[in-house]
C-alpha cells in the first residue's frame, strides 16, 4: 500500500473515529426544516478541512498540516508528517475550547532525538502498538523474528515506523 493511500486511510479513521463520538457531522432529516441554533457555538455550521504550511522538518522536506473542523467547535490538526495527531480542541460545556492531547508547537518536538527515546505524541505508529519482547512472537505455531529497535525489542513498528513517513496530498 502506498504510504499517501495509508495517510489518506489512517487519517479518515482517525477524523471518523474522533468526530462520530461528538457528532462531526449535523445532518438534518428534512432539508427543508429551519436548523436548530446553538447558542454556545456562534461558528460555521458547516465542516470545513483546510490544509496549511507547517515548516519544514531538517533535512528541509515541508510539512503540512490538515485542520479538520465541525459546527460543534472541535478542531483536529494532523500533519502529513506520519499522520501525526498535532491536536484536538473539544469545546467544554461551557463552551470554553481546550486541546486535549499531547503534541509540539512545531516539527522539531516531533523529529527530536536524544538519550531517551522521544514521545510518540499523536503518532500513528502502525503496524504493532506497544512491544514485541525479544522481537520474536508466535502466529498460529510459526516463529517470527522481527526487527529490534529498543533495548533487545521491537516497539511501535520496529526501524519502519510510520511517524517519520510523508503522506502526499
Amino acid at each position: 500500500m502506498k504510504f499517501s493511500k495509508l495517510l489518506y486511510t489512517a487519517s479518515s479513521a482517525l477524523a471518523i473515529g474522533l468526530f462520530a463520538s461528538v457528532s462531526f457531522f449535523s445532518v438534518s432529516v428534512n432539508a427543508f426544516a429551519k436548523p436548530k441554533e446553538d447558542k454556545i457555538f456562534q461558528q460555521s455550521k458547516v465542516p470545513t478541512v483546510s490544509i496549511e504550511g507547517w515548516g519544514q522538518t531538517q533535512k528541509g522536506k515541508p510539512v503540512q498540516r490538515i485542520v479538520l473542523s465541525n459546527a460543534h467547535g472541535v478542531t483536529a490538526r494532523i500533519l502529513t508528517y506520519g499522520a501525526t495527531l498535532q491536536s484536538l480542541e473539544v469545546p467544554d460545556a461551557s463552551g470554553k475550547s481546550s486541546n486535549v492531547v499531547l503534541g509540539f508547537k512545531d516539527i522539531s518536538g516531533y523529529e527530536a532525538t536524544g538519550p531517551s527515546p522521544r514521545p510518540y505524541f499523536g503518532a500513528t505508529i502502525g503496524r504493532v502498538a506497544n512491544r514485541i519482547p525479544n522481537g520474536t512472537f508466535m502466529l498460529d505455531d510459526k516463529k517470527y523474528d522481527v526487527p529490534l529497535n529498543a533495548n533487545g525489542n521491537a516497539i511501535h513498528g520496529g526501524k519502519l515506523v510510520l511517524i517519520k513517513k510523508f503522506g502526499k496530498l
